[in-house]
């Protein structure tokens, strides 16, 4: 009889996936993050950085960043932003990583169907 109420759970597990999560900012998963993100930042910025990451969660091993990135254009902080999606093995790893102002909401949603993420992972609100 409790090989039932196990089962059940796996097949729950299974048909909803992952459940998406925040990232806290000060966590130690946080600041692996903004640590491996954050040197592409400066490579794409002509100004020194600091990433301000707006949003981070995760689902599972995959985590999501959004991050306006007012270094790259200081006279006007909404020129640029930053998404990414990494992987977490031994330590988290950048799969996907794109830097515009223009066209990132559907790259997220490509990037959810080529890695089979729970809808919504790659979503954000800028402002």
């Amino acid at each position: 009889m409790r090989r039932l109420p196990l089962a059940l759970g796996c097949w729950l597990c299974l048909a909803f996936g992952p459940r998406i999560v925040p990232i806290k900012h000060g966590s130690a998963d946080g600041k692996a993050i903004l640590l491996a993100i954050t040197p592409y930042a400066k490579v794409h910025s002509p100004h020194p950085c600091r990433v301000p990451a707006e949003t981070i969660k995760r689902a599972g091993d995959w985590a999501f960043v959004y991050s306006s990135l007012p270094c790259t254009n200081p006279a006007d902080p909404s020129a640029g932003s930053m998404i990414a999606l990494l992987k977490k093995g031994h330590i988290w790893t950048i799969r996907e990583i794109a830097v515009g102002a223009t066209g990132l909401e559907d790259l997220g949603h490509k990037w959810e169907a080529k890695y089979k993420l729970p809808p919504g992972l790659a979503a954000w609100k800028a402002g």
